[in-house]
């Protein structure tokens, strides 16, 4: 018979007294909190931290935090735990995305470049470091109506799963408007991305472009373990380098936290001094700073992300 208990007191530590349901608490490996908020319940091997939120069956909770032995010997009369059965539904995840549609009154910039109502947003994609080769890689559009600028996103099927618009007046009460759309849910622009090269993650689609290589944004500065950009990293075992905001270090210390769980080659950039995103830096400036400013995530990161 299994040791439940014992198994997860050799890989949690600590723990609160035993209740007659068989709920105990532990400390939580994903928040940190000070306090044993990890509560688990040794019968059915649920469990919930009651601070970050993570729940769902403790031995798959261990696998992804390397305790994969331990995991295993939770559940000896199923299924090994592994990478494939444990994102078992990240296909079934990818089938549900809603089928998108372009949002109306849009055209394509590069088709209409060269009439006269298209000129304004040009010139602010081209003041922002973009090229003409851009507007068609990316398949960028455009609403007269609104004054917007659509960036779309493609899946591996070409696709259309995901959009970013962004006002081209500074002064605009909301500047980004994007899809009603899980952005768990997708990869923005898939079928850009090399899974077996280095993979830069940075913060915006303009830095995105910007960076100028194997590239793919967030759309915001953390990157959640249900993602499916999580799950395609980890099953393809990409090299990453972390590319977000200066201002951001404690989430991309996070990130980087959560994707070595597994051994994937996590890199980050060190800014130091340096206060600009990537695509106020340019692409020529970012690429020559992140090769001389490329640093391995290593348990010393791991300890001073604790500190920030």
């Amino acid at each position: 018979m299994v040791d439940t208990l014992g198994l997860l007191k050799d890989c949690l530590g600590e723990h609160t007294k035993i209740d007659a349901k068989g709920n105990v608490q532990f400390y939580c490996v994903s928040c940190k909190h000070k306090n044993k908020k990890l509560a688990v319940n040794i019968n059915t091997l649920k469990f919930q931290c009651w601070v970050c939120g993570e729940k769902g069956n403790i031995a798959n909770y261990l696998y992804k935090n390397g305790f994969r032995d331990i995991a295993n010997k939770l559940q000896p009369y199923k299924k090994e735990v592994t990478l494939d059965n444990l994102f078992g539904e990240e296909k079934k995840v990818e089938e549900e995305v809603v089928k998108l549609t372009f949002p109306k009154n849009y055209y394509g910039l590069y088709a209409n470049k060269n009439k006269l109502f298209f000129k304004a947003p040009i010139r602010y994609l081209y003041n922002r470091g973009l090229t003409e080769d851009d507007l068609i890689k990316y398949d960028i559009h455009y609403s007269i109506k609104e004054e917007r600028i659509l960036f779309p996103s493609y899946d591996l099927e070409r696709n259309l799963n995901y959009y970013v618009t962004r006002s081209i007046n500074n002064d605009s009460f909301m500047k980004y408007k994007n899809a009603d759309v899980r952005k768990d849910d997708i990869v923005f622009n898939e079928h850009l991305i090399d899974w077996k090269k280095t993979l830069y993650i940075v913060e915006g689609i303009f830095d995105t472009i910007s960076c100028r290589e194997n590239a793919v944004p967030l759309l915001g500065s953390s990157l959640s373990k249900s993602s499916l950009l999580y799950k395609k990293i980890l099953r393809n075992n990409t090299p990453i380098i972390l590319a977000l905001d200066p201002d951001a270090k404690k989430k991309m210390f996070k990130c980087a936290e959560n994707l070595i769980t597994f051994n994937t080659n996590v890199f980050y950039i060190d800014w130091g001094e340096e206060s600009r995103d990537i695509s106020e830096m340019g692409s020529e400036y970012f690429l020559e700073f992140s090769k001389n400013n490329k640093k391995k995530y290593t348990l010393n990161d791991e300890v001073l992300s604790r500190l920030l």
